[in-house]
């Protein structure tokens, strides 16, 4: 598993050319391809979870909420 993610980490290709920079293959790459396959079929994630970051919305509810409430004496 751990040899899985860094064969992907390593074998990644370059935005300009598109080439893997290990291997120099056009395109997902034979090891690359290899690695993924290994961790689908282990049931793993390929890629990390993708987190959402809060909107303004529930920002300012959450503001709002901490200033709700009676007046201050």
């Amino acid at each position: 598993m751990a040899v899985a993610r860094a064969t992907l980490a390593l074998h990644v290709p370059d935005r300009e050319t598109g080439l893997c920079v290990a291997c120099l293959a056009a395109g997902p790459c034979e090891p690359a391809n290899d690695a993924v396959n290994l961790l689908v079929g282990l049931g793993l994630p390929v890629c990390p979870p993708v987190t959402r970051r809060m909107s303004w919305r529930n920002w300012w509810h959450r503001v709002r909420r901490r200033f709700a409430g009676g007046p201050q004496l």
